[in-house]
């Protein structure tokens, strides 16, 4: 790990083995602390400024509060937060919706591991990570 400091990154999937799947994954990379992770939008908006993320890996269905509905709240209370829609879905629509409220990016969930690190660090150098699917449909 270089000098710099571990990004803190949130993670809100209320899948409980994709969730506890980012945990591991991010954690063994070094580069990344995971300061939290919840299965539901609205413990992630309540808890958002405490935790004081760099990045949100963010699920669009969840139960409650969908992901989209939840990136323009967790932007308004930490603006420099950025959400990241990690899904399943390939729906144009809910790309160009996440894009509109403010996500940096939108990875679809079948991607290998080392392209969710990858892409992090495409996000920390000032570029807006999709999938090459979801990019082909934005273009």
């Amino acid at each position: 790990m270089s000098n710099q400091i571990a990004k803190r990154i949130i993670i809100v999937e209320d899948d409980n083995i994709i969730r506890n799947a980012f945990v591991t994954l991010l954690q063994q990379s070094g580069e990344y602390t995971v300061a939290n992770a919840y299965s539901n939008a609205e413990a992630a908006i309540k808890n958002v400024v405490e935790d004081a993320p760099d990045i949100c890996l963010m699920d669009i269905e969840l139960p409650g509060m969908n992901g989209i509905e939840a990136i323009p709240k967790i932007k308004a209370l930490s603006p420099k937060t950025q959400v990241v829609v990690v899904t399943v879905y390939e729906n144009d629509d809910l790309v160009f919706k996440a894009l509109c409220e403010g996500a940096s990016g939108y990875l679809t969930k079948n991607m290998p591991n080392q392209k969710l690190i990858d892409s992090l660090k495409e996000l920390e150098n000032g570029g807006a990570p999709m999938s090459t699917n979801i990019a082909r449909m934005v273009v």
